[in-house]
């Protein structure tokens, strides 16, 4: 740990002390942010965030026996505290600004900075073992790569600490320079500029401005010559020529001393460092992987090491958990879980590694990736591309950006025999189980919050004639996975979005698995979000559109009858209705008719049947209600008043329509199967308990789509996804013929 007293720790924070405990002069500062693995004589800093206070545990951290307090809410210290309290006015900066004064103290200590879009923890870990071979090194540990994370490594430099290696993450502009300011790094390793976090960035030029500043204070440059922006940036700020460079054969070429590979074979790369030559044992699979090795025998250099030292350790290196874990699978197949995050770049990386694996057939499983913003669309689409371009002989795609993906690998050639959409973790894991075979490799790979290592696991499970359960704890990525708890199997809330005008919001449209104990299991649901319906659309080329990727010939694309009524112009305006006292004392007694408790549908009633009519369904279908019984009122008033729908949950900008019902649905319904290639039925379905098949295309079994809606969190209300596609996905026991279609 380092020499930091809390004195020092006091002066160097601003803070005041509080209380009648006497501070000794060389008391240890060793901070500890959590009650709960604080040890006694450790100082506890209550820190806060947006869901936590650590004001809360002070009693906890008093009875694990702190030695002392740091605390921005003094009111919160009990009174008669019987330990050292200071007093600061925020309990973070005083924290950051006692780890700057830690690292500081240990001048002799090496720190070496290491960030970039993907790869820095592979590189981090790298670096930790090449120069660990030949100098005494800490290093952060997993990917604890904030603020706090930093801080946390510059407190553990002690003197016996000769290289301390900290990787540094920015999820918004700056964080890099703060984090520079805390650790003062001595060198600084860039690997790349990509596409993750770019949601929290306006443009990918403030992403990379904002990761460079890791050479803000002058530490030693390490860049890697194949990314653009580093190239750029290092020539814009006059380092390229004092900088280290690392690049593979065939890389562009820059001023600076160069660490250079050629290509991998028989065990061995070939390496060279201006005048030097070496071979290296390697047996890492991927050229992304010889890059960071190459940044982190770069690094090495960069402290100190011979070329000979730095390379010494390429034989024997490890990955990190979750990145590229290749199992071994029952069935005789290969899985390679890679997915303990993902970003376009990673997926591509991923996918050139994994087709160079020997193998009989190569299927990928590519779940959706977060935090990319506007990029999205364009990120997945290009995902799926370097699928189809990297020869995958079948691809499952499954998440929010399922149908991105598969459209992407679609417009690159690959059969649409191939390419797949998939909706929990479970029915992929169930369909692989069923496939698989011997010589196969199978690809995992996706975000860390599509949890694909619950894939894994059924995979991994001995083979039965039963389902397999998950095992508790099979993949090293789930090890280190940090707040993961629950490991059972359950149905995955992902979602499949709707294809459209760039400007399509894409929102989270939940798919799930129908509840409905008159049909065999199983039947599952995609809710699909589509451009916003307006009047004259072409509804068959906009749902064709929607559900390519999606909807195979034996599925049934459920088509919401409001979004059938907006694009033949069947809408009125509310503000053009004027609803008298009666449709206005009725609508307030409507209740649940979502329909009728607006004026200007009551109104509209109240027209078209009278007013008697209208008095008497509203006291039967109260009356109806009070028994337990529903849709009285509708019965009574006949199917042409239940085409008057109420503006509540109608899809902007029709919120403040009244949606009359749609001409003609049996024969609309006929005209969209034939341009999706899926059955369609035109449903009613806005009332969970309510649902109506108002047209279907001929092989379409009406009772089974009813009963599939029925009581089912369809999404055609409040979800705002005018269509759902039905899936038969049978299970062992269940009949191979669909009960969606006749």
């Amino acid at each position: 740990m380092s020499r930091l007293t809390l004195s020092r720790f006091l002066e160097a924070s601003g803070g005041r002390l509080a209380g009648t405990a006497r501070l000794e002069a060389d008391t240890p500062f060793v901070p500890s942010t959590d009650s709960r693995t604080l040890r006694p004589g450790e100082t506890f800093v209550a820190l806060r965030g947006e869901s936590f206070d650590g004001h809360h545990y002070i009693g906890a951290a008093r009875a694990a026996g702190a030695a002392a307090l740091v605390v921005d809410r003094l009111e919160a210290v009990p009174a008669g505290c019987d330990v050292v309290v200071v007093a600061v006015d925020d309990a973070k900066a005083a924290y950051l600004r006692g780890a700057a004064a830690a690292r500081r103290m240990a001048a002799r200590t090496l720190v070496v900075a290491i960030t970039g879009s993907v790869g820095k923890t592979t590189t981090k870990a790298f670096a930790a073992q090449l120069i660990g071979r030949f100098r005494r090194v800490i290093a952060t540990p997993q990917n604890e790569n904030n603020e706090l994370g930093v801080a946390k490594l510059c407190y553990a430099i002690g003197d016996g600490v000769d290289v301390a290696i900290a990787e540094f993450g920015a999820r918004h502009p700056g964080e890099i320079t703060q984090l520079v300011e805390i650790a003062a790094p001595d060198v600084g390793v860039l690997v790349n500029v990509g596409e993750a976090h770019l949601e929290f960035f306006t443009s990918r030029e403030e992403l990379a401005r904002t990761k460079f500043a890791i050479f803000g204070a002058g530490a030693r440059a390490v860049c890697n010559a194949a990314d653009e922006w580093t190239r750029r940036l290092a020539i814009e700020t006059g380092i390229a020529e004092r900088a280290l460079w690392v690049r593979l054969c065939g890389e562009p070429d820059m001023p600076g001393l160069t660490l250079e590979a050629g290509e991998p074979r028989d065990g061995r790369v070939p390496l060279s460092l201006g005048a030097s030559h070496a071979f290296a044992a390697w047996h890492l699979i991927g050229e992304h992987h010889l890059r960071d090795a190459l940044l982190a025998a770069a690094a090495g250099l960069q402290c100190g090491l011979r070329f000979e030292e730095a390379i010494d350790g390429f034989g024997d290196l490890r990955l990190p958990p979750g990145r590229f874990e290749q199992h071994a699978l029952p069935s005789g197949a290969i899985a390679v879980y890679d997915a303990y995050n993902a970003s376009p770049t990673s997926m591509r990386h991923a996918l050139r590694a994994f087709a160079s694996l020997p193998a009989q057939r190569h299927i990928a499983v590519l779940g959706s990736m977060a935090e990319l913003g506007e990029s999205a669309p364009t990120g997945h689409a290009r995902t799926g591309a370097a699928a189809a371009q990297n020869g995958m002989d079948a691809l499952y795609c499954g998440g929010d950006h399922a149908q991105a993906i598969a459209l992407g690998a679609l417009e690159a050639g690959m059969a649409p025999t191939a390419v797949h959409t998939y909706v929990t973790n479970a029915e992929i894991a169930q369909t692989l189980r069923a496939q698989l075979r011997e010589r196969d490799a199978v690809l995992l790979k996706g975000s860390r919050i599509q949890r694909m290592e619950e894939i894994l696991d059924v995979l991994l499970a001995p083979e039965s004639g039963t389902s397999a359960a998950p095992k508790a704890e099979t993949s090293e990525a789930a090890r280190a996975a940090e707040a993961e708890s629950g490991r059972e199997i359950v149905p995955k809330l992902s979602g499949v979005l709707g294809a459209g005008a760039a400007d399509v919001p894409l929102w989270h449209a939940k798919t799930f698995d129908v509840r409905a104990p008159e049909l065999p299991a199983r039947i599952v649901a995609l809710p699909v979000r589509t451009p916003l319906v307006k009047p004259g659309d072409d509804l068959a080329a906009l749902v064709a559109q929607c559900v390519r990727g999606i909807a195979d010939g034996d599925d049934v694309a459920c088509i919401s009858e409001t979004a059938v009524a907006i694009a033949q112009g069947r809408s009125i305006p509310a503000e053009s209705i004027r609803p008298g006292r009666l449709a206005r004392m009725l609508a307030d007694r409507a209740g649940s008719y979502a329909t009728m408790n607006q004026p200007e549908s009551m109104q509209l009633v109240i027209e078209h049947v009278g007013a008697a009519k209208v008095v008497a369904a509203a006291v039967a279908g109260a009356a109806g209600r009070l028994v337990g019984r529903r849709g009285d009122f509708y019965r009574i008033l006949g199917p042409a008043v239940a085409e008057i729908d109420g503006y509540t949950g109608t899809m902007p900008p029709y919120e403040r329509h009244i949606v009359l019902g749609p001409q003609d649905p049996q024969a609309v319904a006929e005209q969209i199967a034939p341009a999706c290639g899926a059955h369609v039925a035109i449903v009613d379905a806005n009332d969970l308990h309510k649902v109506e098949v108002l047209g279907a295309s001929a092989a379409v079994n009406r009772d089974a789509v009813r009963a599939c809606l029925r009581d089912n969190p369809h999404g055609n209300s409040d979800q705002q996804t005018p269509i759902v596609v039905l899936k038969y996905r049978p299970t062992p026991s269940s009949p191979a013929a669909s009960p969606l279609l006749l």
